[in-house]
C-alpha cells in the first residue's frame, strides 16, 4: 500500500493513560502516558522532537478533550471512532490498537470525525455551563432530608418486654440519641 505519512502516530486514549505507537520509516516505538497535563506536555514534546506531522486518536467520550486541545495547534489531529478503525482479530490490547490507528492513518485508511473549530467549541461549552445552571436555579434549592429514626421503627417492631438489658423503650433511647425526636 501507498505510505502517505512518512512520521504520524496513533493514540489510544482512556480515562486515567494513553498508548501512543509512533511510526517512522518503519520503525515502532511505543509509550504510555498518564492523561495529566504534565505527560500530555511530555507527550507534545516526543512527538515534535520526533518530527510528527500527524496524529490519529481513538477515544470515547470526552476522554479525547485534553489530548486533542494539546495536540491541536502544533500538529494534524484526526479524532476517529473506535468502529471506523476496527478490523482485525487478534487479541485486543491497547499496545496493539494504537499500532493499528498508526498503521491505518499511515496509509490514509482513517475516516476523521468532526472536530468544530475552537470558537464553537467554547460556545458549546458555556451554552452546557449555562443549560446546568438554569436546570439547577428552576429546580430550586438542594436541601438536605431531615435525619431519619436510624434504624428504630415505632409500633411492634421492638416489643416492651424484659430481657437481660432492660425493658425494649430503655434499650432504645440507649441506643440512639435521636430516639426522644421521635417519639
Amino acid at each position: 500500500m501507498e505510505v502517505l505519512y512518512a512520521c504520524c502516530c496513533g493514540i489510544d486514549v482512556h480515562a486515567k493513560m494513553l498508548v501512543a505507537c509512533l511510526l517512522k520509516q518503519g520503525k515502532k516505538e511505543v509509550c504510555t502516558f498518564s492523561t495529566m497535563t504534565e505527560d500530555l506536555l511530555r507527550l507534545l514534546d516526543w512527538l515534535t522532537q520526533e518530527g510528527c506531522t500527524h496524529v490519529a486518536i481513538q477515544s470515547t467520550g470526552v476522554y479525547g478533550r485534553p489530548v486533542l486541545n494539546i495536540l491541536e495547534g502544533v500538529m494534524e489531529v484526526i479524532l476517529t471512532n473506535a468502529r471506523d478503525a476496527k478490523g482485525y482479530t487478534a487479541r485486543k490490547t491497547d499496545v496493539i490498537d494504537a499500532e493499528w490507528l498508526a498503521d491505518l492513518l499511515r496509509h490514509g485508511l482513517l475516516k476523521p470525525s468532526f472536530i468544530p473549530p475552537l470558537p464553537i467549541r467554547e460556545l458549546r461549552d458555556l451554552t452546557r455551563y449555562r443549560e446546568s445552571l438554569v436546570r439547577e436555579r428552576t429546580t430550586g434549592p438542594r436541601s438536605c432530608k431531615p435525619p431519619g429514626p436510624r434504624a428504630i421503627k415505632r409500633g411492634r417492631t421492638w416489643p416492651r418486654s424484659t430481657n437481660a438489658w432492660g425493658n425494649g423503650w430503655a434499650r432504645r433511647k440507649r441506643w440512639s440519641p435521636w430516639a426522644t425526636v421521635f417519639w
